[in-house]
């Protein structure tokens, strides 16, 4: 290592663990599995009231999207509640600033709101990510013994597209 300028610190290395935390995933022998912190932060956060709490939101549920089956379906409500560009959301804020928490006669821009269907989409959102499997490395020594497949699994619709890998004896157990 030195024999390429890296360093290593006594202190601060742990070797010979069972598993480990990095970047807000814990990896174990032949899996990873999403921080438990960022499933709790997910859970308890409160419903958005303006779009930049949504932001917020769609910035934290992104980060553990390889987790969460049919992301971009549940996401889809969320993402049209967004303004259209930050040009958009910005005079909006003005707007509602200068008129003291209302927006002035006859303003025809965007405008936000949270209504049931986003309301449903959030929960579904907060449900889908409290549920999410582990992801687990492909075995290829049984792969190329035969006894076990891999699969391709693709999805598309008018809401998003998606696509997995699945290993199993067939494509129902993959």
């Amino acid at each position: 290592m030195t024999t390429f300028g890296l360093h290593c610190s006594h202190e601060k290395s742990q070797l010979f663990l069972d598993k480990v935390s990095f970047l807000g995933h814990i990896i174990r022998p032949g899996q990873i599995l999403p921080d438990l912190k960022k499933i709790a932060c997910v859970e308890q956060f409160p419903i958005p009231t303006c779009s930049q709490q949504l932001h917020s939101f769609l910035g934290l549920i992104n980060y553990l999207r390889d987790f969460v089956p049919n992301l971009a379906t549940h996401t889809a409500v969320l993402h049209a509640a967004l303004p259209p560009n930050t040009a958009v959301e910005k005079a909006y804020y003005k707007a509602v600033k200068m008129h003291k928490g209302h927006l002035p006669d006859g303003w025809t821009g965007w405008t936000w709101s949270f209504g049931p269907a986003e309301q449903a989409a959030f929960e579904a959102v907060r449900c889908a990510v409290s549920t999410v499997p582990c992801l687990t490395v492909i075995n290829y020594d049984a792969v190329k013994a035969g006894t076990q497949q891999v699969f391709l699994f693709t999805d598309a619709s008018n809401t998003g597209t998606g696509a997995w890998i699945g290993v199993g004896t067939s494509h129902d157990s993959a």
